[in-house]
């Protein structure tokens, strides 16, 4: 456990209180976002990031300088369906892409409230089609944080029910699941999550869904039939409200034949890889997803 660990519950409380306004439940200085990117999210200067439109939708690729493998990775960034993007998190897709040798395409997909469900799913699933065709169905992984790691799953079930290919690999980080915000999330700080609250992911979860069924697999994949998925790896602190939930997915897809792997860090809060910077657990999460994707 290194000494920053200690630190996580406590500095994550403080950075909500700084960064989330509980009357609109929004965060605060979005718009500073695309500017801050440029100097506090700097990338790594060995992946290149070129942006662009894929389908139709802003993207961006990203290329290491020690390209070495066939594959490549989509990743979704998380958000509640409705902030960020993929310059929020381009210092966590470049490590990856370091790490692995593998190229990257990330997207801003469509988001609420004024793109609600499915748009997000719609998104994700026409270019996972695509790719599958440029690169191969065998040569696509997908992976995403948060409301990322829940449409991750979504699409490629949705993709399942289409027919079409599945990628070869799945990974998630803290993945919200269940949008029907059960209640077991009613008990207060379930879990001592000091980042997300049931009053916050109610907000957030009607903003996607607007009049459909929280329940829907495409929407709350815990749902689902996840028998035929490929591989998945989940990676979640044990300090986040989001945990029961990735538990209870773990036993149904094992239960259903998928090949499922969880590892839950201590004293961990959500998406805690965001801080690869400066955290050496963070950086342990991301090589071991890294050796997945590989392998």
């Amino acid at each position: 456990m290194s000494f920053l660990a200690n630190w996580m519950v406590p500095g994550s409380r403080l950075l909500k209180l700084i960064a989330y306004d509980r009357k609109s439940h929004r965060l605060r200085g979005l718009k500073m976002v695309g500017a801050l990117s440029k100097f506090a999210l700097v990338s790594d200067k060995h992946v290149k990031i070129k942006p662009c439109i894929f389908e139709g939708i802003e993207a961006a690729w990203f290329t290491p300088e020690n390209l070495k493998s066939q594959r490549v990775f989509l990743y979704l960034h998380g958000g509640g369906y409705s902030v960020c993007s993929w310059q929020t998190h381009q210092t966590m897709i470049s490590f990856l892409c370091k790490e692995t040798g593998m190229k990257a395409l990330a997207i801003n997909y469509r988001m609420a409230p004024e793109f609600p469900f499915p748009a997000a799913v719609e998104d994700t699933s026409k270019v996972l089609e695509k790719l599958a065709i440029e690169f191969g169905a065998h040569n696509v992984i997908v992976g995403g944080d948060s409301a990322g790691g829940g449409l991750t799953i979504a699409s490629m079930l949705y993709l399942k029910d289409q027919e079409k290919p599945l990628p070869l690999k799945a990974f998630t980080l803290s993945p919200w699941l269940d949008l029907s915000v059960p209640k077991y999330h009613e008990k207060s700080e379930l879990n001592g999550d000091p980042m997300l609250d049931p009053e916050a992911v109610y907000v957030w979860a009607n903003r996607y869904l607007k009049d459909a069924d929280s329940q829907n697999p495409y929407a709350s994949p815990l749902y689902g039939d996840l028998k035929g998925l490929p591989p998945i790896m989940i990676h979640i602190g044990k300090k986040e409200m989001l945990l029961d939930e990735s538990r209870i997915f773990v036993e149904k897809a094992k239960s259903s034949g998928v090949d499922i792997q969880i590892h839950e860090w201590d004293r961990m809060v959500h998406v805690f890889q965001l801080m690869h910077r400066i955290l050496p657990e963070a950086r342990e999460s991301l090589r071991e997803v890294a050796q997945f994707m590989v392998n």
